[in-house]
């Protein structure tokens, strides 16, 4: 006879592969009874006999019981390394399947996971965050001057027939001059400031807060992420406005 505290720790063994309570509770009673009817099962462990039926019909589909009677209905436990290695090959049927669907979706699926609006935080996120954003073939900036020093330190390589149009704040000539000698874009002073900078795409934008006042700095600590193309496309349109004045 199974000691209290071996059945406790076989519930939960049980459990663990994927058998209800119950179902558990009935294929222990089983192995400990022997062949059993409904209604001794459900007498032996105290669940309702309503329910008792269920259970056996899904124990035996799980491959854990047999029947032996129908008439009345009897079954039995089917021996454990038997049972376990009929749940072992549910278990490894089911992750081949599983494997072979995310395999054919991964990529998809992780191109569609971003979140539409979220909070980046530190430097080191939001400049690598703009770094992602810069790979893009069409890029609008919107900078006080914070954007600068990600400008500067990119390989004008990498900014080849890219399209980018660049609005700054009150920013000098030589500036703009530096600017120019490391990447191709089209770029217009204004005087109205803000303390934010704002760079986006087509599909992403990234509205950044300013931390630090010192020129050539970049330390927001904060900045909002949107991916939604809808509002990309407002602000796309309003530099095109400002660029025709």
């Amino acid at each position: 006879m199974l000691s209290e505290q071996s059945v406790s720790h076989l519930l939960v063994k049980l459990t663990n592969l994927g058998l209800t309570k119950y179902e558990a509770l009935t294929y222990l009673a089983l192995i400990m009874k022997g062949e059993s009817t409904a209604r001794e099962l459900s007498e032996f462990t105290k669940i309702p006999y309503g329910k008792i039926y269920e259970i056996i019909n899904s124990l035996c589909k799980k491959g854990f019981i047999s029947l032996t009677s129908t008439k009345p209905l009897k079954c039995k436990a089917i021996e454990a390394e038997l049972a376990l290695e009929n749940i072992k090959k549910k278990i490894n049927n089911q992750i081949d399947e599983i494997k072979e669907i995310i395999g054919k979706n991964f990529n998809l699926w992780q191109k569609n996971e971003r979140k539409e609006i979220g909070i980046i935080e530190g430097e080191e996120n939001i400049n690598s965050k703009i770094l992602e954003i810069l790979k893009s073939k069409k890029i609008s900036i919107i900078s006080n001057g914070m954007i600068r020093n990600v400008l500067l330190r990119i390989d004008k390589n990498k900014f080849r027939n890219k399209d980018i149009t660049i609005l700054l704040f009150d920013e000098n000539d030589e500036t703009k001059k530096e600017i120019k000698r490391n990447i191709r874009a089209k770029i217009k002073n204004i005087t109205k400031k803000y303390d934010v900078c704002i760079i986006f795409n087509c599909k992403e934008m990234l509205i950044i807060e300013e931390f630090n006042k010192t020129p050539y700095s970049i330390k927001p600590s904060k900045a909002i992420y949107l991916s939604n193309t809808h509002l990309t496309s407002c602000f796309s349109h309003y530099l095109e406005e400002i660029f025709r004045k």
